[in-house]
């Protein structure tokens, strides 16, 4: 709600990546049923500087996009200093965009939050779609 009303001063600290990313996962898995595979490449001490609750709503809405849409599909994580990427491979469709004609109550509100928590950070979010399927960038600033 703060988020929407623009009301919401980021707290600032480091966090572990790899951690966060695996038990935002496991929650996933044990909530829903997907074929959906995590390829998890960071480093163990890879880790950001950014206010946790809308690291968190940011992953969170990514997975649980891929879960969704790329069923079956393979999600590889990579991590640099300055951007981190979530990439679907072998699913075909994209996966962080709202599908064309589909007016379904919520299409689209995931990527929609997702990219506010981005602009509330600092950050940018760019979404490419590939020959195999999607690529999420964050940019960290």
């Amino acid at each position: 709600l703060h988020l929407a009303r623009r009301t919401h001063t980021p707290q600032r600290e480091t966090i572990t990546l790899r951690e966060l990313i695996d038990r935002i996962w496991g929650d996933l898995s044990e909530a829903g049923n997907s074929r959906t595979s995590l390829d998890n490449r960071l480093a163990d001490d890879a880790s950001v500087f950014a206010d946790p609750l809308l690291l968190e709503l940011i992953l969170r809405n990514a997975f649980a996009n891929a879960r969704r849409h790329a069923n079956g599909a393979e999600l590889r994580i990579d991590f640099d200093q300055h951007q981190l990427l979530i990439e679907d491979f072998a699913s075909g469709d994209a996966i962080f965009s709202q599908p064309e004609g589909v007016e379904e109550e919520g299409a689209g509100l995931g990527l929609a939050i997702l990219h506010r928590a981005c602009a509330v950070l600092g950050w940018s979010c760019q979404i490419t779609t590939l020959p195999t399927g999607t690529r999420l960038a964050l940019r960290i600033s």
